[in-house]
């Protein structure tokens, strides 16, 4: 993000790098290490572990007793 705001007071020059950027990154990453190991380095790794055990998502939020 733009250093001690956010992109809305970004100069129009600003904002292309600010999306930009963090893309690039993300495609060396996958270049770098694959998918599956940007994923799981990621907070989806997570919600991905939460989904294959749906009771157990319920459970863990006080959904079934």
């Amino acid at each position: 993000m733009v250093r001690g705001g956010s992109l809305r007071e970004a100069h129009e020059a600003n904002l292309s790098r600010q999306f930009v950027a963090p893309f690039q990154a993300a495609y060396r990453q996958v270049t770098a290490n694959g998918v599956e190991q940007l994923i799981a380095d990621s907070p989806l790794a997570e919600a991905q572990w939460t989904m294959q055990d749906p009771f157990g998502f319920a459970c863990r939020f006080g959904l079934v007793s």
